[in-house]
């Protein structure tokens, strides 16, 4: 599950009228999507190829690009990286 927070052009949250445009833009650029507040949730499946998982960002952006003047995606600080290989080989003989 992914999700991107949304805020208006003075920074607060996107109310409930501007969330239905959200909806609306990314049924059209074909992303069926949740919300909850101001937040798109994305489900994707657990097996996402690179190539999915393109078309999945260049039809997020032409829906979010699509929005009326002031909606905005929220910045964020990123994740702390996680080592896959040493969850993985942990405990591995």
């Amino acid at each position: 599950m992914i999700g991107v927070e949304l805020l208006d052009g003075a920074g607060q949250p996107v109310a409930a009228a501007g969330m239905a445009d959200v909806r609306l833009a990314c049924a059209d650029a074909g992303l069926l999507i949740t919300s909850t507040n101001n937040t798109i949730v994305l489900m994707p499946p657990l097996i996402l190829s690179s190539t999915e998982a393109d078309e999945l960002v260049e039809r997020l952006d032409t829906a979010l690009h699509h929005l009326p003047e002031g909606v905005v995606p929220a910045r964020s600080e990123p994740a702390a990286p996680v080592s896959v290989s040493a969850g993985v080989s942990a405990g591995v003989e």
